[in-house]
């Protein structure tokens, strides 16, 4: 009888250490996926000799990596010990910047309401186009997208004849986005976290350089103008008026409140891409202004901010191996 006892307790007791074991693994391993998303550090080692009262070392290490879509292939290793047992566990997964959202056009627009007035010289590319001016290697997207097949054909029936918008088809260029789920309010209040620049107007913006490229929150209008030069993510919660020769690399949101204008005038460019939302959106373009679509700006972006630390991710397929 004392010895069925004994059994029940040891056979108890390692239970209990089994139990115990497989959480710090998996904790461990939940640890180790969340330091990677919040910081896109591929090429890490970490290590914790208080694990819940064991040990743990993780490595995570990048298997292969899309520098267009900016999609990566990671591994992850982690190894737990806890009472002189030692248990490794595995996980593979795919995972997408947050910091550069999917781009499917030069000028993406997702609003209810929309009026375009184009004048003068003004291009919309979505052609590839490098920083130098240089075509790209990457496919043509749409020069415009936008959220219903009437808005499509009303500015196709616009702009007939012109050279305004050009990319993927026939001129003008211009395409119902596919992907209409991805919801820009999220993304831009994501931003709103993490920018290193959370500015009431445009008057103090700082707008980096190719290795230290910035994310720049405007809440309200932003006016820029004269020689100014930007590189990395720009949002204005409000309107944007760019005047003069105004050049941005990288990714420009104006979302507004209930309408927001996006107003170009001079020789400005967008070297990127730009994407407007709000329930009413006024898009207006003259002088020599340029809209070009750039997988190289975005990508001088991503690794300026990839270099920081500072690369959000989200996991878009993981699987799991004991």
């Amino acid at each position: 009888m004392n010895r069925t006892t004994e059994r029940a307790l040891d056979n108890s007791s390692e239970f209990a250490e089994k139990i115990t074991h497989q959480q710090l693994t998996a904790s461990a391993m939940e640890y180790a996926i969340s330091i990677y998303l919040q910081t896109g550090n591929s090429d890490t080692t970490i290590s914790d000799t208080a694990w819940g009262g064991g040990e743990i070392a993780a490595t995570i290490s990048l298997d292969g990596k899309d520098t267009i879509q900016f999609i990566d292939t990671v591994s992850i290793t982690t190894i737990c010990e806890y009472e002189s047992i030692s248990e490794t566990s595995y996980v593979y997964l795919i995972s997408r910047s947050i910091l550069i959202p999917p781009i499917n056009s030069s000028v993406g627009v997702y609003s209810d309401s929309i009026t375009f007035s184009f004048s003068g010289n003004v291009h919309i590319y979505g052609i590839d186009t490098k920083i130098d001016g240089t075509t790209g290697s990457t496919p043509d997207l749409p020069g415009i997208t936008v959220s219903s097949a009437e808005d499509s054909a009303a500015l196709v029936d616009d702009y007939s004849g012109t050279t305004f918008i050009q990319g993927q088809g026939s001129s003008p260029s211009v395409s119902v986005a596919e992907d209409t789920s991805t919801n820009i309010f999220d993304i831009v209040e994501f931003y709103a976290h993490i920018a290193d620049q959370y500015l009431e107007d445009c008057s103090s913006l700082d707008g980096g350089d190719q290795e230290e490229s910035v994310i720049a929150y405007i809440d309200g209008d932003c006016s820029l103008s004269g020689n100014f030069v930007g590189y990395g993510i720009l949002i204005v919660d409000g309107s944007l008026t760019m005047s003069g020769k105004i050049i941005w690399y990288g990714v420009v949101f104006v979302i507004g409140g209930s309408s927001m204008e996006f107003d170009a005038t001079g020789t400005p460019a967008i070297y990127g891409a730009l994407i407007l939302g709000a329930p009413t959106t006024n898009l207006s373009l003259s002088g020599t202004a340029d809209l070009y679509y750039s997988s190289e700006a975005m990508q001088i972006v991503q690794s300026s901010l990839e270099n920081s630390n500072n690369n959000r991710r989200y996991i878009s397929q993981i699987n799991w191996l004991e």
